[in-house]
């Protein structure tokens, strides 16, 4: 299914708005560029969960929901740092 206001009103409910990236943001280009053009499947939104919570949360909605998505790992050891100095 197509992503539309009522995914985007669940995605806010869910991150704040500095983890939430859009098309129009400035940021957009840079966070959706890919090593190869045909891989490239120009998401609708880009989302940048900054704690553990709450990439379980936006985890948890997208997989219950019908919309396609994909995860890219992007600077894993600080999260970890985090997530092991707390415990």
């Amino acid at each position: 299914m197509s992503f539309n206001s009522s995914h985007l009103s669940a995605v806010k409910s869910i991150l704040s708005a500095d983890e939430i990236i859009d098309q129009p943001s400035a940021s957009y280009p840079a966070e959706t560029k890919v090593w190869s053009f045909q891989k490239n499947l120009h998401p609708a939104l880009v989302v940048r969960p900054m704690t553990v919570p709450a990439l379980q949360k936006i985890l948890r909605y997208l997989c219950e929901s019908d919309l396609d998505f994909a995860v890219e790992v992007v600077e894993l050891a600080p999260v970890l740092r985090k997530m092991f100095s707390s415990a």
